[in-house]
């Protein structure tokens, strides 16, 4: 680069020596200012000092030139003043200039590296700023997928309540497209009758910090539909720089919530089916707690009798003029119809408008036949495997009823099955009860009719005896027959066929016996004191030929010669449940020989006997007449 700066200037010199002469015969002004060419360069190449050294070899030269062109001309004075004032200022003017275009020069070299090294960082910024944004739409991806991914619904807000966020199980929830809800009000999504409480909720949240905080609480969300449903919502506060994000994690509790209702409802079928005796009263109960699940205008529950393969209608009710009317039952036994044999299987049927035409003429109308039911169910009643009858609900509403509806409708219906047989069972238990109830009562009726018919031929057979002794003997066989037909006669009378009323009986049989000694028993008093005892009829039985054995002994010996006196009859509780009959009286007293055990007459005899059936003892006492003991033990207590 000096190379060619020094040939430049060396060529100016050259140069100007070459056209000296005929530029001066031109115009000698003209050379002075050519001369002034080397001088510029060395100005403009060397700086200051290198165009003063060349603008004084300038100067020289062209005093030498002129100097020998003219030697006397005043030019060259003026030339040498000129040019040396040319020279410098130009010189000065140059190297300034020059200074400034290399200050220039810098300063652009400088912008040149700063703008370089600015390139480099904005590429090395921009290779990061790629990058985080790379990261970020990453993580904002997986964050969308795991969002999205999520079985609960997210919603996100912020502090006025615009939705900021809608993921894929939020739109399934609610019935909106994401696109359509972002940036609308979240109060969309809250029922008008809660959205006050709503509001409030919102501004207690903004008065107090919630960041990390989450509350949990159930309440009713509104879909696109208009319908509503609950949902478990937990909310928390997220901070993104001077934002305040609210975060709803949502949950659609609709199954849980009939899970709840359904195990309640259950809970309290369960007791009410406890209490129904009746299969009417078993299936109201039911159909009612259907109408709380499900609703329903109509219903019927029939049973199915295999062997037979009829339905029996045990329940039909109906909507007429307004009101649920319970209808009478005109036919109770059916055949079934093609649907209901369907149902019969074991297959539940849920039958709207637009059902199978098919089976909706086979369908039996009751009630308001004027009207057929819009949406209709059919479910079997079952234990386990088997089907035991069927439950229909039906609505005048269209489409009421959906397959959610019919697998509850079907829950209930098993949940029944058991019941309905239990109850059934009950039914055909105490029927068959009442009917051997019938039986016996007509048993015992019969045996005391027979007692009665022996009693009376024991009568005849006494009329035809002419000895005392033998009339005696026939009329206390007589007494022993009424007094055990007397014992069926109260079973037969009695509400209870297993056991009668010994104390009762006590006081019946006195008075027969008292009736049949006649003129006899007139001077004696007679006193019972008894206690109700109920004994069955195994021991009642053996008691009361006993008491016949002992008051008859009485009445025959304790009074001879038409004496008067008193006779005692008790029955009392003792401990160990046991019983004590006591017969006494104030007569002559028992001879000493004779030893109840041991006694050889017909009646103490049959006392011993009637004595060791009811593993019972027996002992009397001699002091003021003659007073028996009999104490046993009472059976089935």
């Amino acid at each position: 680069m000096k190379r060619i700066q020094v040939l430049l200037i060396a060529g100016s010199f050259i140069g100007f020596v070459i056209v000296f002469d005929p530029m001066y015969q031109l115009a000698a002004g003209v050379v002075g200012v050519i001369s002034f060419v080397p001088a510029a360069l060395a100005a403009y190449f060397w700086g200051l000092r290198g165009g003063l050294l060349v603008g004084g070899i300038s100067l020289l030269l062209d005093i030498i030139l002129f100097t020998a062109k003219d030697p006397t001309s005043g030019l060259l004075r003026g030339q040498t003043l000129f040019g040396g004032a040319g020279i410098l200022v130009m010189v000065v003017g140059i190297s300034r200039l020059r200074d400034l275009l290399g200050k220039i020069q810098r300063q652009a070299d400088e912008l040149e590296r700063v703008r370089d090294g600015l390139e480099l960082r904005v590429q090395a910024r921009t290779r990061d700023l790629e990058e985080t944004n790379l990261a970020l739409r990453a993580s904002e991806e997986k964050f969308r997928r795991l969002t999205h991914a999520a079985s609960d619904g997210i919603i996100f807000s912020n502090q006025v309540g615009t939705i900021l966020f809608f993921n894929h199980a939020a739109e399934k929830m609610f019935g909106y497209r994401a696109e359509d809800i972002i940036g609308k009000s979240v109060e969309g999504l809250v029922p008008a009758s809660l959205r006050e409480t709503w509001r409030a909720g919102m501004r207690r949240a903004q008065t107090r910090e919630l960041v990390g905080e989450t509350r949990l609480q159930q309440v009713e969300g509104l879909r696109q539909d208009g319908s509503q449903f609950p949902i478990e919502i937990s909310i928390s506060q997220v901070v993104l720089g001077s934002e305040i994000v609210y975060t709803a994690s949502l949950r659609d509790i609709t199954v849980r919530k009939r899970a709840e209702q359904l195990s309640a409802a259950f809970t309290l079928l369960g007791q009410q089916l406890n209490a129904a005796t009746s299969l009417a009263d078993a299936a109201e109960i039911i159909v009612q707690v259907a109408d709380q699940l499900l609703g329903w205008d109509a219903c019927y529950v029939s049973l199915h009798q295999p062997d037979k393969n009829l339905l029996t209608v045990v329940l039909r009710m109906d909507v007429i003029n307004g009101q649920r009317t319970r209808l009478t039952l005109d036919t109770r036994e059916t055949q079934p119809t093609l649907l209901l044999s369907q149902v019969l299987q074991g297959q539940g049927c849920l039958l709207n408008e637009d059902g199978d035409p098919t089976l909706i003429a086979t369908l039996e109308n009751f009630g308001d036949v004027e009207r057929p039911s819009a949406s209709r169910m059919f479910v079997p009643i079952r234990i386990g495997t088997q089907t035991t009858g069927i439950l229909s609900i039906q609505s005048y509403t269209p489409n009421l009823y959906a397959p959610e509806s019919l697998a509850t409708l079907q829950a209930l219906a098993d949940y029944c099955g058991g019941a309905f047989e239990r109850i059934r069972s009950g039914v055909m238990t105490r029927a068959s009860l009442r009917e051997k109830e019938v039986l016996l009562k007509e048993i015992h009726h019969r045996v005391k009719n027979n007692l009665q018919v022996v009693s009376s031929l024991l009568n005849l057979q006494a009329h035809r005896i002419s000895d005392a002794a033998g009339r005696e003997m026939f009329r206390d066989s007589q007494n022993r027959v009424r007094s055990m037909a007397l014992i069926h006669e109260k079973l037969y009378q009695s509400s209870n066929l297993a056991t009668i009323d010994f104390g009762e009986y006590i006081r019946n049989l006195c008075t027969f016996l008292w009736r049949s000694y006649g003129a006899k028993a007139t001077l004696i008093a007679l006193e019972v004191q008894v206690e109700s005892v109920a004994l069955g009829i195994d021991q009642a039985v053996p008691c009361s030929l006993i008491l016949h054995e002992l008051l008859s002994n009485a009445l025959k010996h304790a009074f001879p010669g038409g004496r008067p006196g008193q006779i005692t009859v008790q029955l009392t509780h003792c401990e160990n449940n046991r019983l004590e009959l006591i017969v006494g009286d104030d007569g002559i007293g028992i001879s000493v020989d004779v030893i109840p055990a041991n006694a050889t007459s017909l009646g103490f005899e049959l006392v011993n006997t009637l004595m060791n059936q009811l593993n019972g003892e027996l002992w009397l006492e001699r002091e003021h007449g003659t007073t028996f003991h009999f104490r046993f033990t009472r059976d089935g207590v």
